[in-house]
């Protein structure tokens, strides 16, 4: 059995929890809690692990197979890409939550997502 990295571990679940529970507080401080509530959850959280695990695998731990000094591999724009569509989407989230009944647009493109 390999070395469990407590470290690591507890700075994946911290990340993962800030920015999930972060992320759903600002929206329910935002648009107020019986706003919040009627929302639903936002699909956004679900990308939150994966998000910090990319993060913290290609640019904090130097051990990682896939660190961005180390690892030359041909498919990195898929990893940078998925953390780029995390930001984008939450970015949008944000925006549409901001700027609700107030433009159509920004309706159909919370639909399209």
């Amino acid at each position: 059995m390999r070395d469990l990295r407590i470290g690591q571990v507890a700075a994946f679940l911290l990340l993962t929890f800030a920015l999930s529970w972060g992320f759903d507080l600002l929206i329910a401080v935002t648009i107020g809690h019986e706003a919040y509530l009627e929302l639903g959850m936002s699909p956004l959280g679900m990308f939150f692990p994966a998000f910090v695990a990319l993060l913290l695998r290609l640019f904090v731990f130097k051990d990682s197979p896939i660190y961005f000094r180390r690892y030359r591999g041909k498919p990195r724009w898929i990893l940078y890409g998925f953390l780029l569509l995390t930001m984008i989407y939450g970015v949008v989230t944000l925006v549409g939550v901001w700027a609700q009944g107030r433009s159509v647009v920004f309706q159909g493109v919370g639909n399209l997502i």
